[in-house]
């Protein structure tokens, strides 16, 4: 696959906690507009491997993180919308920029307002 780039606008996450034995601890499967388009593992500490993407017709990203972004990663998906990624990939697949983040929120938004703390 030659390299490229594409931005995703999640709309929906599941998420797995996989047991001893496996090789990353959780997994969070990202939908953008029905099916999956990415996934997000974790990994114990210094053992998280490069992200990739796959190759066609699949083309899913997979970006691996250190078990210990767990939560704040977690907390983006639950508490942050709109919610979009962005992966760049060389010729190879391997990735060369992946980012999970908010899309544009209006300036002194704030998320949960008037739930009581």
């Amino acid at each position: 696959m030659p390299a490229g780039s594409r931005t995703y606008a999640f709309e929906k996450y599941l998420i797995n906690h996989w047991a001893k034995g496996a090789t990353f601890v959780n997994e969070i499967f990202l939908y953008e507009s029905g099916p999956i388009v990415g996934y997000i593992r974790f990994f114990p500490k210094g053992q998280a491997p490069q992200s990739l993407v796959s190759s066609p017709p699949d083309s899913k990203f997979f970006l691996f993180y250190e078990i210990e972004r767990y939560q704040e990663i977690i907390d983006t998906l639950r508490y942050e919308k709109p919610l979009r990624g962005y992966v760049a990939w060389d010729a190879n697949n391997m990735v060369t920029q992946g980012v999970i983040g908010t899309g544009p929120e209006a300036i002194g938004e704030q998320e949960g307002a008037g739930v009581a703390v």
